[in-house]
């Protein structure tokens, strides 16, 4: 889940990117939002991984439908996740807000130079999969923190000073980005986009932005809101989670096909 959660994230640094190639001179919103956010998913899914290995040292446990009580039994580890999940959901005073309230301000920008529908569609997908971000970590909080441990599942002895320091080094950072995104992007965004053609102004500008209007607010409540009515759909409703897909639909699978065809067509062109 950690590992395809990047596809999204990465997802949202190339639309920012997208939008500042659009804006070209005046883009240099979308590409402050693109970096910030690789700033971020560095962070939070760097500790996220390590917490993962926590998790799978102690318990020998790599299936999060066979974990549970994390609370009770790492809770160390256990507020780390939580930590780095509330930083990737955008979660105001988290490392994730600023990056992912820049992201569609820079949409917005892009939407006002020639009002192309396509660009009002894409505001509106952007809030989607942050609602896919919000619903996909609410099942990892609740698989493996929350709900009771399963009696199959080991003890397990506390977790080492060395990951402690290590996970909490990191949670230290992200909490410190969460709340002070101006000295963030004036420490290390604004210097990135000096070393590119964008309008002076602009990038000034970026160092007054007020992220913290009752809009954005609003969006990350409206995502969180999707979010939380798709978990408890899928979960509690319907039991979708529970659903085991066809080898043929999965992820592995469908990679193996595509890397035999790339292969085949790869030596077809060689020949």
């Amino acid at each position: 889940m950690l590992a395809c959660s990047s596809i999204s994230q990465i997802g949202f640094i190339i639309l920012g990117i997208g939008a500042s190639a659009y804006l070209g001179y005046e883009g240099a919103m979308g590409l402050a939002g693109s970096i910030y956010h690789i700033l971020n998913h560095a962070f939070f899914k760097s500790t996220l991984f390590l917490a993962a290995g926590a998790v799978i040292y102690l318990t020998g446990e790599i299936n999060m439908s066979k974990l549970g009580g994390l609370r009770y039994r790492m809770p160390f580890t256990s507020v780390i996740f939580i930590i780095a999940s509330l930083g990737i959901l955008g979660i105001p005073l988290f490392n994730g807000y600023a990056s992912k309230t820049l992201l569609p301000h820079a949409i917005v920008e892009a939407f006002e130079h020639h009002h192309l529908y396509s660009l009002f569609i894409a505001e509106k997908l952007f809030t989607l999969a942050s609602a896919g971000t919000v619903c996909y970590f609410l099942k990892f909080i609740y698989f493996t923190i929350w709900r009771p441990a399963p009696p199959t599942l080991k003890a397990n002895k506390p977790e080492p000073l060395l990951m402690k320091i290590a996970m909490g080094t990191l949670a230290l950072i992200m909490l410190a980005l969460g709340v002070s995104p101006v000295l963030t992007l004036r420490t290390f965004i604004s210097p990135a986009l000096s070393n590119f053609t964008f309008d002076s102004y602009m990038v000034t500008y970026l160092l007054i932005v007020n992220i913290w209007t009752l809009g954005d607010l609003g969006a990350v409540a409206l995502a969180l809101l999707i979010g939380f009515a798709l978990f408890y759909l899928l979960t509690f409703k319907t039991k979708a989670y529970q659903l085991k897909l066809p080898e043929w639909f999965g992820a592995d699978y469908i990679g193996i096909l595509a890397g035999k065809a790339a292969a085949t067509t790869w030596h077809i062109v060689t020949l």
